[in-house]
């Protein structure tokens, strides 16, 4: 992240234009005393579109927050790098709750924030890269609840509501595994009614 932004270059490609466009509009906004914004009318050509309603910003602010501070290119820099650094603990910290081993947690941590797929997600398509961040706690609630303590299914929550804050395709992406999930222990294991109570929940 430091050479890029020393040199203060970005490859906009694909989604980045969008997304930072977006960023852009929410700045202007809270530059003029508007907290929330739901359509975009100093960007997308003055259009008025609506791409804040079907787009979770919540996790947009910190990069509009580093926005008042720094270059457009040094703040979208820096807040990749925090959701990169949030990524690295979560998985972390998931892998370790799940194993309690520190090494493999520390490995499993490296793999899964450095895969080329994140990285790729982090240049170009924002919603995916930020709720890549989250799937770890998901899927540690899912297997809190189905294997080892259902009374940890708020795990599973909030994996599922950040998530949700982030990219709304994704939460149906992961609705779909989690039923394929369940299916497959129902017919292969046990699954108890306590298991559904806490999915339901």
């Amino acid at each position: 992240i430091y050479p890029l932004i020393r040199y203060q270059r970005i490859g906009a490609m694909s989604d980045w234009l969008f997304h930072a466009s977006r960023v852009e509009q929410i700045y202007d906004n809270l530059r003029q005393g508007t907290c929330f914004t739901y359509i975009a009318t100093n960007y997308f050509q003055g259009s008025g579109m609506g791409s804040f309603l079907f787009y979770p910003t919540i996790f947009m602010y910190p990069w509009v927050g580093l926005r008042f501070i720094f270059s457009p290119v040094t703040a979208f820099y820096i807040w990749y790098g925090i959701v990169t650094l949030a990524a690295f603990i979560i998985s972390y910290w998931a892998m370790e709750q799940y194993s309690s081993n520190p090494y493999r947690s520390f490995i499993f941590s490296l793999i899964y924030t450095l895969c080329a797929y994140r990285v790729y997600l982090g240049n170009y398509v924002f919603g995916e890269f930020l709720a890549m961040t989250f799937l770890p706690i998901l899927f540690l609630g899912l297997y809190e609840i189905l294997y080892r303590n259902s009374d940890r299914w708020y795990l599973l929550a909030v994996g599922m509501a950040l998530v949700a804050y982030c990219h709304i395709l994704s939460v149906f992406l992961c609705v779909e595994i989690l039923t394929v999930l369940c299916a497959l222990k129902l017919i292969f294991g046990r699954f108890s009614w306590q298991n559904l109570i806490d999915i339901l929940k």
